[in-house]
């Protein structure tokens, strides 16, 4: 009965990954996106940050307002993901179960939809805060950064 379990698991996390839910679509939308874009990265340092101000010859007005955007943005996009990982908890939870619900696992896969949904939207709108933050010339320089 283990080997059933864990082949489901496996079978499902690999259906998963083909229907998006594991991060396809446009860039903005893939969660790796995040970790790759400065102003969403959680981990990047000061000297790094300083570096891009540089690069980008900020006003301070605008080094104050990305700063702000940057820390809103991050703790929107923690709390989602939070979320996600606990859907994603309880749907190996509910897939582990000797008898399966579907209308249990339908439920998670709504809830766990909708947040994908939300990262998506919020991802979305972090990058239009920034690119009205920037000048055309700015933002153009900075698009090449995250490539």
């Amino acid at each position: 009965m283990n080997n059933l379990k864990t082949w489901s698991a496996i079978v499902l996390t690999f259906l998963l990954g083909l229907s998006g839910w594991a991060g396809g679509g446009p860039a903005w939308a893939n969660p790796r996106f995040a970790a790759r874009g400065i102003f969403l990265a959680k981990n990047i340092s000061k000297e790094d940050m300083s570096v891009l101000y540089e690069r980008l010859n900020l006003t301070e007005k605008q080094r104050v307002q990305l700063e702000e955007n940057r820390k809103r943005h991050h703790e929107s996009m923690k709390a989602l993901s939070d979320q996600l990982v606990f859907m994603r908890q309880q749907l190996n939870q509910a897939l582990e179960k000797s008898v399966l619900d579907k209308g249990e696992i339908d439920q998670i896969k709504a809830r766990m939809d909708r947040l994908q949904l939300e990262l998506s939207d919020l991802r979305l709108k972090g990058i239009l805060d920034v690119r009205a933050i920037l000048t055309p010339e700015q933002y153009e320089i900075f698009s090449e950064i995250l490539q």
